[in-house]
């Protein structure tokens, strides 16, 4: 398979320098190079500083999205004509859009499958998270027998020492 990768990749680069010239091609490689250094930096900064000041408020196909702008830009910065294509073709929002949707539907039908979900309660800085396999809450039982349930509970909490709380 890499052998094919790499024959693949010098017809490319082959046909290429034949119709464009060798300058062209390196102006090529220089050029996305510099585009996909823009998009991983600006992307990722800007991902970095919501994460860090708590302002991410994006909804799942946008934050998909934007990972798949940065896989872009990397790919741009790759040194492989296929890599650059991909990178490319990646770059424009309906493709984008189309392959997060694609990826959402693989995460559902694939991570989360048709006989498990998750629910969470509550907000802000208290979550609260389980997954079942049927369509039961994690504290109902199947019956009346002693048997595990095997469900899993899985809780986030912090300690706030506020004053204004306790009152």
């Amino acid at each position: 398979m890499p052998i094919l990768i790499l024959f693949a990749e010098i017809i490319l680069v082959y046909y290429f320098v034949q119709f464009f010239g060798f300058l062209n091609f390196l102006l090529l490689y220089a050029v996305t190079m510099f585009i996909g250094i823009i998009i991983v930096r600006a992307v990722g900064f800007k991902s970095l500083r919501e994460f860090q000041t708590g302002t991410v408020s994006a909804s799942n196909r946008s934050m998909i999205s934007r990972g798949l702008l940065f896989v872009s830009g990397l790919l741009l910065i790759v040194p492989s004509m296929g890599t650059k294509i991909c990178g490319a073709v990646l770059f424009f929002p309906p493709v984008r859009w189309l392959v997060a949707v694609g990826f959402t539907n693989f995460l559902l039908k694939r991570v989360f499958n048709a006989n498990s979900f998750v629910h969470q309660f509550g907000s802000g800085n208290f979550r609260f998270y389980y997954q079942g396999s049927q369509s039961r809450g994690p504290f109902q039982n199947q019956n009346t027998t002693t048997e595990q349930s095997g469900d899993v509970i899985d809780a986030e909490f912090r300690k706030i020492d506020d004053p204004k709380l306790l009152k």
